[in-house]
């Protein structure tokens, strides 16, 4: 997948979505990131980016950003999203069409 910053922003805004229905596990990677003058969105993007498929393809993420239920088919609604998500060729264009969903 090729990188460019509006891939980044979309991998970061879902992450930060995730963030609020209680998913932590991206701030281990913020860990590795020192302090400094620099803009620390911009920082924060890049080093999640770097760990992209990691955060993309936990439990924890899908929990969180897609939600437990499927009212539809009574089921876990993240485990059919990462079904989905591995099936597809982009997954930061998978993740914007959730995005706030």
């Amino acid at each position: 997948m090729e990188n460019n910053m509006k891939d980044q922003e979309i991998l970061y805004k879902a992450v930060l979505q995730a963030e609020k229905n209680g998913y932590t596990e991206h701030m281990k990677y913020l860990s590795l990131v020192h302090n400094s003058e620099a803009n620390l969105d911009l920082l924060a993007q890049k080093v999640f980016w770097i760990h992209k498929d990691e955060i993309i393809y936990s439990h924890r993420f899908a929990k969180a950003f897609f939600g437990e239920e499927d009212i539809i088919y009574s089921c876990n609604a993240w485990v059919n999203h990462l079904k989905a998500i591995s099936r597809t060729e982009n997954e930061i264009n998978y993740l914007e069409k959730h995005l706030n969903a």
